[in-house]
């Protein structure tokens, strides 16, 4: 099965999950066979957690890592959400107050390319399912060293394809054929999740955005593929 090489346009991301927004969490459920939150858990072990930390959680969305983070790591005591999406933080919203968070939780409408904060503003930061939609995700990973302290990590999560060539097959026909399909019944939005195959397919993975992780000036870079490689977890720190 030959991969698809066309890249996808960023051009209209915030649009697009604008119009999915309200249905997000559900779609995420059903075409995840509801693996996306224990995914999102599994990048929470690797958090410190043998210190106060203050967190900023990039491409936030509907808050769903954010809000993992807050209920698996205790030590967290400031947490910041941004993301490009006006309805899709409008859920987030609802969900953090919902959760009880309202004190420690700030959201903002704000890109990840370029942020309001100041340099070494975070302790930890997040991404999840997020940096395949950068216009320029060298870019906001350098953004994301800037606004680290010394001595923080970097922790993120994205779909990769797997190495095993049988899973890869099967993991290729179901996000080419059966996820649009799936993605467009609950959300009458075909284009959006035919975009999200063509972006796992294109973007890079292990290695290779381990060096993008090294151009931006992260150390003691690592990954690992979880779920028979589906998903990567991706680390670096600011030293």
């Amino acid at each position: 099965m030959k991969v698809s090489q066309r890249i996808p346009s960023r051009e209209h991301v915030a649009a697009m999950f604008d119009s999915i927004g309200k249905v997000y969490d559900m779609t995420n459920r059903v075409i995840s066979f509801g693996q996306d939150l224990w995914f999102r858990k599994a990048l929470v072990q690797t958090i410190p957690f043998d210190r106060p930390l203050e967190m900023i959680d990039i491409a936030t969305g509907t808050c769903d890592q954010l809000l993992i983070n807050l209920e698996l790591r205790k030590n967290i005591v400031k947490a910041v959400g941004i993301d490009v999406s006006t309805e899709m933080m409008k859920v987030g919203v609802k969900k953090v107050f919902k959760a009880g968070f309202g004190s420690i939780v700030k959201l903002l409408v704000e890109d990840g390319h370029s942020t309001s904060f100041q340099d070494h503003s975070f302790d930890i930061a997040t991404l999840s399912f997020g940096i395949r939609n950068f216009m320029d995700p060298q870019k906001g990973l350098k953004e994301i060293f800037r606004i680290l302290k010394e001595k923080g990590s970097i922790h993120v999560l994205e779909f990769s394809t797997p190495q095993s060539f049988l899973f890869k097959k099967g993991f290729l026909f179901y996000i080419r054929y059966i996820l649009p399909f799936l993605g467009a019944l609950f959300s009458s939005n075909l284009k959006a999740y035919r975009y999200l195959n063509e972006t796992i397919e294109t973007f890079a993975q292990r290695e290779e955005f381990n060096k993008l992780l090294e151009i931006a000036g992260f150390k003691d870079v690592a990954y690992r593929s979880i779920f028979f490689g589906i998903v990567t977890i991706y680390t670096g720190k600011k030293l």
